[in-house]
């Protein structure tokens, strides 16, 4: 009985045109590829395998795009299956060896309108498929069986989660967010004609060809990939590097009798300025309480800007979550990487004795090997150990390390503290007003401003704050100026001498005191000491 329900749905759909455009003249099983698209599964078959009818792909593509992910399925036979599979399929099942199936030519499978899903995409049709048409209208005992309802009527934006095709009809649940991005790119390219609407009308297509068209790239109306690319490059005025008028066969002789110009005021000439816009500048720290599961794709479009992350503690600790690999995962995702050190002043913390200078030599080694550079942030210090060390100590081994920061790197590093520490402990360091700040001072409005400081660069405003990505609660902070100040706190470039990371070496401190280390790049997380106990963090209790 409910093989034969499954056939008279499967006719029903023929009969109301909701399976492939032109599938009622093949029959089940017998599609040709002209009808049938790849979908966004993440698995690779050959064609026709894993493919869908052109209107279920399109509104399973779309709702991929709204999940900004792939939704996998349970291999090549998940998606349209021809006739000769179902023949198979069928008789593993009449000698008892295969699943429940279909009698061959009546599996929605055949007309490419259902999907074998994994948890994960059933979960989401569970939970959104009913804005893109997709659900669960037949085989109620088989949980991953999901099918194509038929009323999709947007076009089909491809497999590509990042740059998805957009053309005329484009927009609706899952498309609509893109063809707003590429609307408010057109408008600041210039083209103020076209609405920021979320909708791919007439007057998007003639906005996107005259931009294909100043690009000097193939206009069709469509943004495809490289339509994308060109979009989001940087604005820029172009600059003039010839005269307007260029003399031929050399500078011509000045003339005999030159002829007295009349005399009057010169007009001036404004020159227009473009103006980028400054917009809001946030982003996270992390260290290894966070985990090493962080998601920086979503991060960044939950809108961060940038994600500073801990490096290093005392003169043996690394963060095992630190790395090249983490390095290149922010920088993928589009977001600004910052480094930070925890300075041990008295060593009382499972971080290792040291002097400020070896604490520095062995920041700077560490981060020099994961990717440090330009465009990364300048080079950042935690500094609010409890300490019993008396005040003047805790100032020497704090000028210690920014200066032979500053000596190896080339840049002044960023002072994090809160509002309390400097008062408590830095009275005596005056040196420290040349340094920006990092102040870490939540629950105000505006932050408190500790001596010898006049303002901040970067304030901490919460300490549990929800991010995208991140699991748990999070630090996050925020850049006074915004986007323009960010980018003056970004490394233009590095000394000659550090452009090329150290290789692994024992280094000897020059001061006394101090033991040897052996600096490592990119240690297995296995083989490092887990993250020392913050007793010390008594000023907000969590990093």
């Amino acid at each position: 009985m409910r093989r034969t329900t499954a056939a008279l749905i499967a006719a029903l759909f023929i009969m109301l045109g909701l399976g492939a455009q032109g599938a009622g003249a093949y029959s089940n099983g017998h599609l040709p590829t002209s009808v049938l698209s790849p979908i966004s599964s993440g698995v690779k078959c050959e064609k026709p395998a894993g493919e869908l009818a052109d209107p279920a792909a399109a509104a399973y593509n779309s709702m991929a795009l709204a999940a900004a992910r792939q939704l996998p399925t349970n291999g090549c036979d998940s998606a349209y299956r021809s006739y000769e599979r179902q023949l198979y399929y069928w008789s593993l099942y009449t000698s008892g060896r295969g699943n429940l199936a279909a009698f061959p030519g009546s599996s929605n499978h055949g007309w490419g309108i259902a999907v074998d899903a994994s948890r994960l995409t059933v979960g989401v049709i569970d939970k959104v498929g009913n804005r893109f048409c997709w659900g669960k209208t037949e085989a109620f005992s088989e949980w991953w069986h999901m099918n194509y309802t038929g009323c999709w009527h947007r076009p089909d934006p491809g497999l590509n989660l990042h740059s998805p095709t957009l053309r005329q009809h484009s927009g609706g649940p899952g498309q609509g967010p893109y063809v707003r991005k590429a609307q408010k790119l057109l408008r600041g390219h210039g083209d103020r004609t076209v609405g920021v609407n979320a909708k791919y009308t007439h007057n998007t297509v003639v906005a996107v060809k005259r931009f294909q068209k100043g690009q000097r790239i193939p206009v069709t109306g469509v943004i495809n990939k490289r339509t994308w690319k060109r979009l989001r490059r940087p604005i820029s005025k172009p600059v003039k590097t010839t005269p307007k008028h260029v003399p031929s066969g050399g500078t011509a002789a000045p003339p005999a009798h030159p002829k007295k110009k009349p005399h009057h005021k010169k007009k001036k000439h404004h020159k227009k300025r473009h103006h980028v816009k400054n917009r809001k500048a946030w982003g996270i720290d992390i260290s290894s309480n966070n985990g090493c599961a962080i998601d920086f794709e979503a991060v960044r479009r939950d809108g961060a800007t940038f994600v500073i992350t801990k490096a290093t503690q005392g003169t043996t600790y690394i963060n095992p979550c630190f790395g090249r690999a983490q390095t290149r995962a922010i920088g993928s995702a589009n977001l600004v990487t910052g480094y930070y050190h925890w300075l041990e002043v008295g060593g009382e913390y499972g971080g290792g004795p040291g002097t400020g200078a070896a604490q520095a030599a062995f920041f700077a080694n560490a981060i020099g090997r994961a990717g440090y550079g330009k465009g990364s942030l300048m080079p950042l210090v935690d500094v609010e150990e409890a300490t019993s060390v008396s005040d003047a100590g805790v100032c020497r081994t704090v000028g210690e390390f920014v200066h032979t920061t500053k000596k190896i790197l080339g840049e002044k590093p960023i002072f994090y503290s809160s509002y309390s520490y400097p008062l408590e402990h830095l009275s005596g360091c005056p040196f420290l007003k040349h340094y920006l700040l990092w102040i870490a001072n939540p629950g105000n409005s505006h932050p408190m401003i500790p001596s010898p400081w006049k303002g901040w660069a970067i304030w901490q405003y919460s300490f549990t704050g929800n991010v995208d990505g991140v699991p748990g609660p999070v630090d996050v902070n925020k850049v006074y100026g915004g986007t323009k100040a960010l980018a003056k706190l970004r490394v233009r470039d590095l000394p000659r001498r550090v452009r090329k990371p150290p290789r692994a070496r024992t280094v000897k401190p020059a001061l006394a005191g101090a033991s040897s280390v052996e600096l490592k790049a990119d240690v297995p997380a296995a083989t490092l000491p887990s993250e020392p106990e913050q007793f010390g963090r008594f000023i907000f209790g969590g990093e």
